[in-house]
């Protein structure tokens, strides 16, 4: 079962290339990670947003990568920047949800 994961950075000001520079390194860094399938991001320009889109093999390879002291430290980085907290979603397919959750 594949997770996907939204994560979304509200920027104070217009993201800098150095922000985009630590949002590089993050990336990275999931995709030497195992269970990373894979992954994108989105800049809403008109509102300061980047969206990052990632595919993980499962929850587990997913939570070993968000609670490793790398990461952390990067997001570390960026926490200065941003106007909001970082919000982190996850989601499974309604399919797989079904299938795992309601057992039918």
């Amino acid at each position: 079962m594949s997770v996907k994961i939204i994560i979304q950075r509200k920027f104070k000001k217009t993201p800098v290339p150095e922000n985009f520079q630590v949002i590089n390194k993050l990336r990275k860094g999931a995709i030497h990670q195992e269970g990373y399938v894979t992954g994108e991001t989105l800049v809403d320009f008109e509102n300061n947003f980047v969206v990052v889109l990632s595919t993980w093999a499962s929850f587990t390879a997913w939570k070993r990568w968000s609670g490793c002291p790398e990461r952390a430290e990067l997001e570390n980085e960026l926490t200065p920047h941003l106007k909001k907290p970082l919000k982190i979603k996850q989601y499974i397919t309604a399919a797989d949800y079904r299938k795992e959750v309601l057992k039918g």
